[in-house]
């Protein structure tokens, strides 16, 4: 800590040494957190744009005063020569090196899929961390109330709203089924099965919806799937939402997703916040607070349908408190 120079006139009096003692004795009684630099390692998936991307956006948000950051690959990933306070992981092949190892450090993972985070911290030792804070995640989707306000917002006449769903969507029902019911709307639900036929559910779905949300999947299932979506949505004129900025330049009317950008401001803001405390534990796994809005103005015109402007969606969510 740097010295305190005062006039030497007043450096034995009484009042400076009152002062002294309770500077000390506040610096004392501070939690180490308020004043103490953090080091902190991010295990990069990959050596490509994204992953750098997210990196830098990080280094960008995090005050340098308070962190001190450094990467590595996760295929040059060990834990035996980790020096940090927290390790942030960035996509899933480094979360599975991390998690696979001994850990002794608290672990944040981001870039990441839900259902992939859940899988990979299933083990006991894992969901013990987990329930102690030294474990948690920011998934990589959108959660689905945001996806449908997304699709109120776009279409407001909507009563009848279609969801597709893979053949990993199957635990997401209940969150479906509660967010369709919070919206008034009747739901439409296309549950798909391994070699499935995608024409037989998707026709009836798109015959009777408003809208079609399609929720993502395995990349095999995504693209089996896209095209034909696409196609009847056009034809039966109505809004089709996806889940990613390559779904809206392949013709969907809108979507909501993530960004490297975008995640790096939720993970800085936990990352501040766990600095911040004393018990140093992180929050729950959590779905990202930021995202990213693209619409497809050829594609709306194309089915009738006038769009709001980008800044006017996301002021409806703001409104909405779904920020």
């Amino acid at each position: 800590m740097d010295c305190l120079l005062v006039p030497s006139s007043r450096r034995g009096s009484p009042y400076l040494r009152s002062w002294f003692r309770a500077l000390l004795l506040l610096l004392v009684l501070l939690p180490a957190s308020s004043w103490a630099r953090q080091s902190l390692l991010l295990v990069l998936s990959q050596d490509s744009p994204p992953y750098h991307e997210l990196s830098s956006a990080l280094l960008e948000r995090l005050p340098l005063e308070r962190w001190q950051l450094s990467s590595v690959l996760a295929d040059q990933y060990s834990p035996t020569a980790v020096q940090a306070d927290l390790i942030v992981t960035v996509g899933a092949q480094a979360t599975r090196e991390v998690l696979h190892g001994p850990l002794s450090w608290p672990v944040l993972s981001v870039l990441i899929p839900r259902r992939t985070f859940n899988s990979l911290s299933s083990q006991p030792a894992l969901l013990s961390r987990r329930e102690r804070g030294l474990l948690s995640a920011i998934y990589l989707e959108q959660p689905v109330a945001r996806q449908l306000r997304l699709a109120q917002l776009i279409s407001p006449s909507i009563k009848r709203m279609g969801v597709v769903l893979g053949p990993n969507s199957d635990d997401q029902l209940p969150a479906i089924a509660s967010a369709l019911d919070a919206m008034g709307w009747q739901q439409r639900l296309a549950q798909f099965r391994y070699n499935e036929n995608p024409i037989r559910l998707l026709e009836p779905l798109s015959e009777s919806s408003d809208a079609i949300l399609v929720l993502p999947d395995k990349a095999e299932f995504n693209r089996s799937i896209s095209k034909w979506l696409l196609l009847l949505c056009y034809r039966r004129n109505i809004p089709l939402i996806g889940f990613s900025s390559r779904y809206v330049d392949a013709g969907a009317t809108a979507a909501v997703f993530s960004t490297p950008v975008s995640i790096a401001k939720d993970a800085a803001a936990w990352l501040e916040h766990w600095y911040s405390q004393q018990a140093k534990r992180l929050p729950a796994p959590a779905y990202p607070l930021f995202f990213e809005i693209r619409t497809n103005l050829q594609a709306a015109q194309s089915i009738g349908l006038s769009l709001p402007s980008v800044a006017e969606i996301e002021a409806g969510m703001s409104r909405d408190g779904r920020l």
